[in-house]
C-alpha cells in the first residue's frame, strides 16, 4: 500500500513537473503567440493546463496530541491554472512572474489517513481544502536592476471551503494581493488579503452566525512574508537544492506561524523535501488549531 502510494506520487509530480516546462528544456524562451505585435494575444487554445502552486506528497508527524486522529499522515497539494487571457509578451527569466494575463487556478489540499487502519477511521481522508480563484498579474516586470524585478498580482477572488455540513464546515472568501521581488537569488513575497463578508444563508441553527468561522483572521492575520532561496523562474535551470519558508502572525499574540521546506533536486522540478510546520491555519477545519509537524516528501515546483 505504502509503495503503491509513493510510486503515485513520483508519477504525478513527474507529471506536473514536465508540464511546467517550456518546449525545448528549462532554458527555451517563447516567444510571442503567431500574429501577436507585443499587444494582446487573445485568448489561448482552450484548457493549456499550467503549473500554478507547488504540487507535494509529503508523510508528516504532528507533535501535539490531537484526539480522535493518528499522529501520522499524508499529505498533498495539487494545483494548476488554465490561461483565460494573456498579453503576449516573451517571459523575462529572471522575473517571478512568467506571463501577465488572467487566469483561473485551482488548488487542492487533503490530508490522509493512510496509517490509521482502524475500524473507526478505516484511512480515511481527515480533511480536504478546495480553492478555486481568478487570477491577475496586473504589472509588468519592473527591472529596478541586474537580477532585480518587482512583479505584482493581484487575486480579485478566491474562494477556499472544506466541502463539509454546516457544522464542520469551514470556508471564506477573499482578495488578495501579493508583491514579488526578486533580488539576484532571493525571492521575497509579501501578500495582504482582505476577507469577504459571510451570507445570511450561513446562518442556521446549528450556526447562529453568519459566519462558521467568525474569527479566522485572529489566528491567520492578513498578512504573508514568503521567502525563497535560491530562486528559479520556470523559465530557468533548477537549483541542486532549494529553501523556501513563510510566516504569519494572526491578530491573537499567540498566533505566530511558520513553515520551512528545505528541497534536494531529483530529477527535472521534483525535489526531495524536508518539511517543518508549527502554527495554524495548516489546514481549515485546523484554522484554530494549533499543529508542530514534521515531514518528508516530494514536490515539484
Amino acid at each position: 500500500m505504502r509503495a503503491a502510494v509513493v510510486a503515485l506520487a513520483l508519477l504525478l509530480l513527474h507529471g506536473f513537473a514536465a508540464a511546467a516546462e517550456p518546449a525545448g528544456g528549462s532554458d527555451a524562451r517563447p516567444g510571442p503567440p503567431p500574429g501577436a505585435a507585443g499587444g494582446l494575444a487573445g485568448p489561448p487554445p482552450p484548457l493549456p493546463l499550467e503549473g500554478y502552486l507547488p504540487v507535494y506528497f509529503v508523510s508528516t508527524w504532528d507533535g501535539i496530541n490531537h484526539p480522535g486522529r493518528e499522529a501520522r499522515e499524508m499529505a498533498y497539494q495539487i494545483s494548476f491554472r488554465v490561461p483565460l487571457w494573456r498579453f503576449a509578451a516573451t517571459p523575462d527569466p529572471d522575473a517571478p512572474i512568467d506571463r501577465h494575463g488572467l487566469y483561473f487556478a485551482y488548488t487542492q489540499k487533503s490530508f490522509w489517513q493512510v496509517w490509521d487502519s482502524s475500524a473507526q477511521n478505516s484511512r480515511s481522508f481527515r480533511e480536504s481544502d478546495f480553492a478555486p480563484e481568478l487570477v491577475t498579474y496586473t504589472a509588468p516586470d519592473w527591472r529596478l536592476a541586474d537580477r532585480t524585478t518587482l512583479s505584482l498580482q493581484f487575486t480579485p477572488w478566491q474562494h477556499e471551503s472544506n466541502g463539509q455540513a454546516l457544522g464542520p464546515s469551514k470556508s471564506w472568501d477573499r482578495t488578495y494581493a501579493r508583491a514579488s521581488l526578486r533580488l539576484a537569488d532571493l525571492l521575497v513575497g509579501v501578500k495582504h488579503w482582505w476577507r469577504w463578508g459571510e451570507g445570511a444563508a450561513a446562518a442556521t441553527a446549528v450556526n447562529s452566525r453568519e459566519d462558521d468561522n467568525p474569527d479566522i483572521e485572529f489566528y491567520l492575520g492578513r498578512f504573508e512574508l514568503t521567502l525563497v532561496l535560491p530562486y528559479r523562474s520556470r523559465w530557468e535551470q533548477p537549483s541542486r537544492w532549494r529553501l523556501e519558508t513563510f510566516f504569519r502572525q494572526g491578530w491573537r499574540e499567540d498566533s505566530f506561524t511558520a513553515q520551512v521546506d528545505l528541497g534536494v533536486l531529483l530529477s527535472e522540478r521534483v525535489y526531495l523535501i524536508f518539511h517543518t510546520f508549527d502554527g495554524y491555519g495548516e489546514s481549515l477545519i485546523d484554522y484554530k488549531t494549533r499543529v508542530s509537524k514534521v515531514g518528508v516528501g516530494f514536490a515539484a515546483y
